[in-house]
């Protein structure tokens, strides 16, 4: 073989197997048979894909105090993105007990976000103190000009990350 042959190819390689390229997947990438990949979860929540390459909200619940944030972000989870929403309504299961919640606008001084253009919404309540899983749906959310009705999801993990909507995509 043709030693420039050969050196083309070798230069070319990091190219060929770049895969997805730069997504920002957090920590780590989880590569399935076929090249499909898991998005990593920014703040260590349970992603809810909105829409798949589209939108995703991650559900982050904070048991010692009984908080659950709600984060939204482009269909890489690489960028916020705003809602013009003030709240979110969500369901949940806790326990066997619904609960009807509705997650309010976080303003933010560093970010420049105003409720009503925000991409974190928050919801305390004491029943989720000390909880160790449930389930629930956002009922509704506004992302980049679109509407998403009834979201499910579970938390710690998403049990639901796959239906229709999945989390991980091929061809990249």
């Amino acid at each position: 073989m043709d030693s420039r042959l050969i050196r083309s190819l070798l230069l070319a390689l990091p190219i060929m197997t770049a895969g997805c390229g730069k997504h920002g997947h957090g920590a780590e990438t989880s590569h399935e048979e076929g090249g499909a990949h898991l998005h990593e979860a920014p703040h260590g929540g349970a992603l809810a894909v909105l829409s798949a390459e589209f939108a995703n909200a991650e559900i982050v619940v904070r048991p010692s105090v009984g908080a659950l944030d709600v984060y939204l972000f482009d269909g890489h989870v690489e960028n916020s993105v705003r809602s013009s929403q003030e709240s979110i309504a969500l369901e949940l299961s806790i326990g066997g007990e619904t609960v009807a919640a509705e997650a309010q606008a976080v303003a933010s001084t560093l970010s420049g976000e105003t409720v009503g253009d925000t991409s974190h919404f928050s919801f305390e309540d004491d029943r989720l103190k000390g909880v160790k899983d449930f389930e629930g749906t956002i009922q509704r959310v506004q992302v980049l000009g679109q509407i998403f009705d009834q979201t499910r999801f579970s938390w710690p993990v998403n049990r639901y990350a796959d239906e229709g909507k999945s989390a991980s995509h091929e061809g990249h």
